[in-house]
């Protein structure tokens, strides 16, 4: 019994550790960390299966990136507009001007678009803005944090707030 119950406590420790070190504490060298999402258009006048799975991608819609400092100060600002794919990416310093800065305080939000769904929308929060929680690439040299995606949608779809 001892045989088969030794490994098998070694190995749930491991597993413990390792989901401790992704989601904790991490343990990385990498000098900075990527937030990236997609922008797209949701149009309510195309039918329920367009409007809930056939949503396009908003090339040039602008996206923003504010981390704070350890007091909620604004200390880090970005501003970017998504490729031709409706993607963003952004790469921050976790070291900036000597700021310490921590990807789940960042604020990832919605800005405008360039196109005529520009109404925007707070689905997976992109109008108020989200913070990265988990990592969904971290490697010793690399950490990358998914936000969205974020929709915007056409004037005839936008709810009067």
């Amino acid at each position: 019994m001892a045989r088969f119950f030794i490994p098998a406590l070694v190995a749930v420790a491991m597993i413990l550790m390792s989901a401790n070190n992704a989601y904790g504490n991490l343990s990385t060298t990498a000098q900075e960390f990527t937030i990236y999402g997609k922008v797209l258009c949701q149009d309510c006048t195309q039918g329920w299966n367009t409007f809930a799975n056939g949503a396009t991608p908003i090339p040039e819609a602008k996206v923003d990136v504010i981390c704070p400092d350890k007091n909620g100060r604004p200390v880090y600002h970005v501003s970017d507009l998504t490729d031709e794919t409706g993607e963003f990416r952004f790469t921050i310093p976790y070291n900036y001007n000597g700021l310490i800065l921590d990807p789940k305080d960042a604020i990832v939000r919605l800005v405008s678009s360039p196109s005529s769904c520009n109404i925007l929308t707070n689905f997976n929060r992109g109008k108020d803005g989200v913070s990265p929680q988990n990592p969904t690439t971290w490697r010793h040299d690399k950490v990358e944090y998914e936000c969205g995606p974020f929709y915007f949608t056409i004037p005839q779809c936008g709810v009067p707030e």
